[in-house]
């Protein structure tokens, strides 16, 4: 069991870790999930005796572990590594091992894999030019075009292991798919700590709704039975109760259904996903999201009809 009790960490006069309270038990896999700069890597590396906490106590099986240097600890620590060609673009990158199999249609599945990891808008780009955590999600995407059993086997490991994990990523996809607790953190604490499920279904911020899940977050005020946002006026489903006071609306994408309902919006863009349509949609200057039956194409520039299936207020 690994848990933490009010652990700060600040570099010179930055905060990066505030007052992080968690507990891991015997066997489980927990994910520390957020963006970039949250402190969750650091977080981490306290853990593992890379970083000393400046408060708190780190406690594992049981035993304060903070005066303890990292190899007795009892620990095992994978660090990120990529391993990216410096001299290939993303999308070579992404494609090498297909070609080392011989493969043939290596555009279609490169945007696939790049897709996975929402990096399709820098397949161009050159090593050098992206952050740590971008050239990650790219030998992620070189794994996974390979072999997308690549997170199954870390599932299927632990497992058969019964081993105590923490993992560090900025993925909620991969968060949600592999661990049993997940804490969402942002700038320095934790947000929310739930399963998956859990996490997804019942946010309890804006910032949670809108990192696990992509959520539509939209501003504005309750009026009688209606969300009013910047002069839009948008009918709250049935079960949500009016919150007076609520600032915030959140809509997942699914929730958002195209060709019903009293609200005209205009579609910004219309991307086809397959198994579904992605529709983008100007409420006042914020673009929200929509998801669509694949055979719904509405066009850039239309006026269409939306609903409210489910929402929450904040």
């Amino acid at each position: 069991m690994v848990r933490l009790e009010q652990v700060h960490k600040a570099y010179g006069k930055t905060a990066v870790v505030k007052g992080l309270s968690l507990e891991v038990a015997a066997g489980q896999m927990l994910a520390l999930l957020g963006p970039s700069g949250c402190g969750k890597t650091t977080s981490l590396r306290m853990i593992a005796g890379l970083e000393r906490a400046d408060a708190g106590k780190i406690f594992i099986d049981g035993r304060e572990v903070n005066a303890l240097p990292p190899e007795a600890r009892g620990l095992g620590m994978v660090f990120q590594s990529y391993a990216v060609w410096p001299h290939k673009s993303v999308a070579a990158n992404v494609a090498y091992p297909l070609q080392l199999k011989g493969e043939r249609d290596l555009a279609a599945k490169v945007k696939q894999a790049l897709s996975w990891v929402r990096l399709e808008a820098l397949a161009d780009r050159m090593p050098h030019a992206l952050s740590g955590g971008q050239l990650q999600r790219v030998a992620l995407a070189r794994a996974l075009v390979a072999s997308p059993k690549v997170l199954l086997e870390i599932a299927a490991l632990r497992a058969r292991l019964g081993t105590t994990m923490i993992y560090v990523t900025h993925d909620q996809g991969e968060a949600l798919a592999l661990a049993d607790q997940v804490a969402v953190m942002n700038r320095g604490v934790i947000e929310q700590l739930a399963p998956p499920r859990e996490l997804y279904e019942r946010p309890k911020t804006p910032f949670v709704a809108a990192f696990v899940g992509g959520a539509n977050v939209l501003p504005g005020a309750v009026d009688g039975a209606d969300f009013l946002s910047a002069g839009v006026r948008l009918r709250l489903p049935a079960e949500v109760v009016p919150l007076q006071g609520a600032q915030s609306l959140v809509i997942r994408p699914e929730a958002l259904v195209v060709g019903e309902g009293e609200t005209q919006l205009t579609v910004v863009a219309s991307l086809f996903l397959g198994h579904a349509t992605e529709v983008r949609l100007d409420v006042a200057g914020t673009m929200i999201r929509a998801l669509a039956p694949a055979a719904v194409r509405p066009q850039p520039g239309e006026r269409v009809s939306v609903r409210i299936s489910r929402a929450q207020l904040f």
